[in-house]
Formats: structure tokens, C-alpha cells, sequence
């Protein structure tokens, strides 16, 4: 027979803590961390991106991050071409004279924040709140280039 193994409290402890661990964070999954990466180049957030099927959840992703130095630079780079997507989301938004002025600011608001968000690094973002507050009497007159109002307000000035 085999032998018999006693084991104390601070062993079952450990054991159970391990085993936990392993359940709330999976091991590194390159097939789900490539569907991840996808998604965030495509525009998606990460919120978004774990509702679909088999997408592992948001503490294994950061487990991930920590621990997988390549996987780490690699959603650093999917959210800067995350920015980019959300650059030439933009350009048509502020292109579209057929829509009210008023609708693309709105539009053209969200996009800038996310912008900031996706690459801080290279958009700057503030931590501390909103970059800045701006008082704006939308008219149905616009009097510059739809290009130059979304340039406009992503260096903050709209």
C-alpha cells in the first residue's frame, strides 16, 4: 500500500491557495492572447473584448501583463494601433458635413478621450481628470475645415 501523508493546517492552507490561483488565473494562452490583441486593434475595448467566448477574464489578462514580458509589449503596441484606428475613425467623423456639428463634437469628444487612453504615451492623458474644460456654443454655422476642427480638438483647443 502506499504511504500515508499527514499533512498540517499551513500545507492544506498553501495547497488551496495554489489551486485557487490556478483556477482564477489560467496559464498564458497565446491563441486567446492573440484574440485579445485582434479585438483591441479593431477597436474594441477590453470590456468588450472578455463578454465573448473563451476570452479568459480581466485578472488573468493582467496576470498575464505581469508575467509575460512579450504579451505586455504586445497589448502596448494593439492599444497604439488602437489609437490609430480611432485616428481614421475620426478623420471620417470630421469629414462628414452631413451630419449636424453638433453630433460629430460629441463624436469627435469620445474619440479624442479614447485616443488619450489607448496611448497616453504618445496622446498624453491626465490622471487627474478631463485635459481640460471647454465652454462651446455649437452653431450650425462652422466656419473652419472639418479637418482642421478635429485637429482642433485633439490638441484640446475645440
Amino acid at each position: 500500500m502506499g504511504e500515508v501523508t499527514n499533512f498540517n493546517d499551513h500545507q492544506v492552507m498553501t495547497a488551496r491557495r495554489e489551486l485557487r490561483h490556478e483556477v482564477r488565473y489560467p496559464p498564458f494562452d497565446q491563441v486567446a492572447a492573440d484574440g485579445i490583441l485582434d479585438a483591441l486593434r479593431q477597436g474594441m475595448t477590453l470590456a468588450t473584448v472578455k463578454s465573448l467566448a473563451s476570452t479568459p477574464r480581466w485578472g488573468t489578462v493582467r496576470v498575464w501583463m505581469e508575467t509575460v514580458p512579450e504579451f505586455a509589449q504586445a497589448y502596448r503596441d494593439a492599444m497604439r494601433d488602437q489609437a490609430e484606428y480611432f485616428l481614421n475613425r475620426g478623420d471620417g467623423v470630421a469629414s462628414d458635413v452631413d451630419r449636424e456639428p453638433s453630433c460629430r463634437k460629441v463624436e469627435l469628444d469620445w474619440i479624442r478621450d479614447r485616443i488619450k487612453w489607448a496611448a497616453p504615451d504618445v496622446y498624453g492623458r491626465n490622471s487627474e481628470g478631463p485635459t481640460q474644460t471647454v465652454n462651446v456654443a455649437i452653431q450650425n454655422n462652422v466656419t473652419m475645415d472639418p479637418a482642421e476642427a478635429y485637429q482642433a480638438l485633439l490638441k484640446g483647443n475645440g
